[in-house]
């Protein structure tokens, strides 16, 4: 039998390091971006409770695997074994260890068996990169209960399912915040039944700290027809309105109303450096983010905290742009857009559920923000980072030509536009970035740390 051991210390005490790992959403925190890990049921007792057992799919293949929790002695060590999977055993012993000055350690030890004991040289360099991973997602996890810490409350979440609001509904309900979502097939406790077409909405949870509404149709699912642009516009305009409608109509009314709105509001501007002051473009993207945020001034009268979400292009391999991109770049047929010269705007995932926590714990936070890295890029710049840090070439590129060929000026706004955005108010604000540069956020979410 091998045994694989990662260590890190954690400049956080002892109990508070083990007490998050008994927090019921660290599990699904803790899966890999590129290797998600899904839980289909849970029987026994639950959490790191000895006899727990988690029925799981691994990765794209999904791929079951069972696992039971065997031991459990507080703050010192929790070990889970497989006992159903792809491996003749495997166990999994994570180990605490008070240091001086109020710092643990954290060891997760794994003693693994393949079948019939042969040799499979890729195992151990895998679990590096899933523990190297997870340790650095368990410190972000520690910082955010420090750093944004503060009275809780009932906070009402649309959109709630996807990239976005997957992590941030499990960041919010680690700070002890009611969260409740609204979606079209409510299946369990605290989600809320609306469908904004049909006007349908459940009664609404009071007294609402925050609405953070991040619902819209995906802007690239698909090849923009008329159908689809009409779509895209309606679930982000009526949508809203509707929300608003009903926020007022039931005396549901938030403290705070954090709206996604999009970079796409300043359309194609070339080198310009853009920030929250500058006028929006003429562009359908551009009118459509003006409509959206006007929606969201509907609450003013009441004395709403109105923040409007300017989001960029959000990096993740479980959804938007980078998913897209992730197996052409792999395959090594990734390159440039057009010339490669229009600027990207983009943003950690990490950091999109930091800035959001952020600007729900400021008071003074108004107004329009731009959620943004500090580093804008070039789209050239931006594909030799990428091809880079998966270790490809990236000679390919799409002629401008060919991409125009997309109808309704699909290319030129999703491709070929050039926002140079910086994240000016966010910044000012005081809010302190985890990820700067695109080879860090890509390097994390990647698991392609050097």
């Amino acid at each position: 039998m091998r045994t694989f051991t990662k260590q890190t210390r954690f400049e956080h005490s002892l109990e508070t390091l083990f007490q998050w790992h008994e927090k019921p959403e660290t599990f699904s925190l803790l899966s890999p971006p590129w290797t998600p890990i899904r839980i289909r049921n849970t029987h026994g007792p639950g959490g790191i409770i000895p006899g727990t057992i988690y029925d799981l799919q691994i990765g794209l293949l999904k791929i079951p695997w069972k696992a039971k929790h065997t031991e459990y002695q507080k703050n010192t060590l929790f070990t889970d074994e497989q006992i159903q999977g792809p491996f003749q055993t495997f166990i999994h012993k994570h180990e605490f260890e008070s240091c001086e000055t109020s710092s643990a350690i954290l060891r997760d030890s794994i003693s693994y068996q393949t079948p019939a004991n042969l040799p499979i040289p890729l195992i151990e360099p895998e679990l590096n990169r899933v523990f190297t991973y997870r340790h650095k997602k368990t410190q972000i996890c520690l910082d955010r209960l420090d750093s944004f810490k503060g009275p809780t409350g009932k906070i009402l979440v649309t959109g709630g399912t996807g990239l976005i609001g997957t992590q941030l509904r499990l960041a919010l309900s680690q700070l002890g915040h009611e969260v409740y979502i609204l979606t079209r097939n409510p299946t369990q406790d605290r989600e809320i039944h609306w469908n904004w077409e049909k006007k349908e909405i459940g009664t609404l949870p009071q007294p609402l700290k925050c609405v953070i509404h991040l619902a819209g149709e995906n802007i690239a699912s698909d090849i923009w027809d008329e159908k689809l642009k009409n779509k895209i516009s309606r679930s982000r305009v009526e949508g809203t309105r509707f929300l608003v409608e009903s926020l007022r109509m039931q005396n549901a009314v938030p403290r705070a109303f954090l709206c996604a709105s999009a970079i796409g509001i300043y359309g194609d501007r070339g080198e310009e450096e853009l920030e929250e002051s500058s006028s929006p473009g003429s562009s359908f993207l551009a009118n459509l983010g003006v409509s959206w945020e006007q929606e969201t001034k509907k609450l003013l009268d009441l004395e709403t905290r109105i923040c409007n979400l300017r989001f960029g292009i959000v990096l993740d391999p479980r959804g938007g742009a980078l998913k897209k991109m992730f197996w052409p770049f792999v395959m090594g047929a990734g390159g440039r857009l057009g010339h490669g010269r229009q600027y990207m705007s983009f943003i950690g995932l990490e950091d999109v559920v930091n800035s959001i926590l952020f600007l729900l714990t400021q008071p003074g936070a108004k107004g329009a923000f731009n959620l943004v890295s500090p580093t804008p890029l070039s789209n050239a710049d931006f594909s030799r980072i990428l091809a880079k840090v998966l270790n490809r070439p990236a000679f390919f590129h799409l002629p401008e030509k060919l991409l125009t060929l997309l109808p309704n000026k699909m290319a030129e706004e999703l491709f070929l536009a050039s926002q140079r955005v910086l994240p000016g108010r966010l910044i000012n604000a005081g809010y302190q970035f985890i990820h700067k540069d695109l080879e860090s956020i890509l390097r994390y979410c990647l698991g392609r740390e050097l």
